[in-house]
């Protein structure tokens, strides 16, 4: 965009990993962010291959997930600067990374981001997961939803313990009725911490008509 663009000219983008000017992420701190495979169950911790271990995997809504990294290093300055100091250009770089992670996926899939709760559009002037999704779904050429989702409240989660996220969840999505649920969806977050938003928005998709719910997470945070 012109303005990412004329943005750049006065505030050029630094690499989070090695202070490069140029991009989010230089070419070889986006490499090292990939070339290690995220083995490990996004609940619980444990080593898998598939994203969910065999127990964890009994207990949520969801049948695998595909995470970039853990929310350290280069990876944690790349989704907080995008998201708290509105560096719009991030977007793409965190779709770049997504779409690395992610396998082929099945034809019909539709990506559906958990959306951004209305003070924070307001204040960074985009959606951030909406930004996201919109870049996954333009280079995987599959649809992208950025309304089905909606948010029926603005409250956030951030300070809060598991108990009180997963008691908030439960009331904090909404189903836009002018859209139909796909079969198959790939739900679509930032930052995955106890997982009670996640678990919430993909119980009331399936509720709804949803047979299969995959998630892509950009970062698990660290316990």
């Amino acid at each position: 965009m012109l303005l990412d663009y004329l943005l750049s000219l006065v505030s050029p983008h630094i690499c989070k990993g090695c202070d490069e000017v140029g991009n989010g992420l230089c070419e070889s701190c986006f490499f090292d962010n990939i070339s290690e495979k995220y083995m490990k169950c996004l609940v619980c911790g444990e080593v898998t291959k598939r994203g969910l271990c065999r127990n964890c995997r009994l207990g949520v809504p969801f049948e695998r997930a595909f995470v970039v990294g853990e929310r350290r290093g280069a990876l944690k300055r790349l989704v907080g600067d995008f998201k708290y100091n509105s560096e719009r250009g991030n977007a793409l770089v965190i779709a770049r990374l997504l779409d690395a992670v992610l396998p082929v996926l099945p034809t019909g899939i539709v990506i559906v981001p958990i959306p951004t709760i209305a003070p924070h559009i307001r204040r960074r002037g985009f959606g951030h997961t909406e930004l996201v999704a919109h870049h996954l779904a333009k280079s995987r050429h599959i649809p992208c939803d950025n309304r089905l989702l909606l948010r029926a409240d603005n409250s956030v989660q951030h300070g809060l313990k598991a108990r009180e996220r997963q008691r908030q969840a439960r009331t904090t999505f909404r189903l836009n009725p002018r859209r139909a649920v796909p079969p198959e969806i790939l739900l679509l977050d930032d930052i995955y911490t106890t997982g009670a938003t996640m678990i919430a928005a993909a119980k009331l998709l399936k509720k709804h008509g949803a047979k299969t719910i995959n998630v892509a997470i950009v970062a698990r945070q660290v316990k």
